[in-house]
């Protein structure tokens, strides 16, 4: 299922100068969990939408997204799940996180994976364009 920035009915966070829209749940979900995608590539304060590049790299995403899962969740139970498979129940706003990045990291993005009972915390599962970097978590 294709899915495009306007499909995706992304909205503007003025508070946070992010885009935000959420995955259609049929499209795929992380631990039953919808997941958003959130898109920080804006100087505070323009409104126009995500850059092209951005766009490019959200379709890029999409179009393998049952593989990045896949390989998300495995990351995901090896890192968290090993040592505390209570979390597998705390899951909470899994996003795909595109975010500034530095010149020559243009295809690296992050999802993100909070923990219900532990706001502050995220699991960060890396990725460059398509493929797993590394996973890690914290405050």
């Amino acid at each position: 299922m294709a899915i495009t920035m306007k499909a995706a009915n992304f909205k503007l966070d003025d508070e946070n100068d992010e885009w935000r829209a959420k995955l259609p749940r049929k499209l795929r979900t992380f631990f039953g969990k919808t997941i958003t995608v959130t898109m920080d590539r804006l100087m505070p304060g323009q409104l126009k939408q995500p850059g092209k590049q951005d766009r490019q790299l959200l379709a890029r995403i999409l179009r393998d997204l049952p593989r990045i899962l896949a390989r998300a969740v495995t990351e995901f139970e090896q890192y968290e799940l090993a040592s505390d498979p209570s979390f597998a129940g705390r899951v909470a706003n899994p996003q795909i996180w595109i975010s500034c990045s530095e010149e020559g990291r243009e295809d690296e993005w992050t999802f993100v994976v909070e923990r219900s009972d532990h706001p502050d915390y995220g699991c960060h599962i890396e990725f460059k364009g398509t493929e797993f970097k590394e996973i890690w978590g914290g405050d």
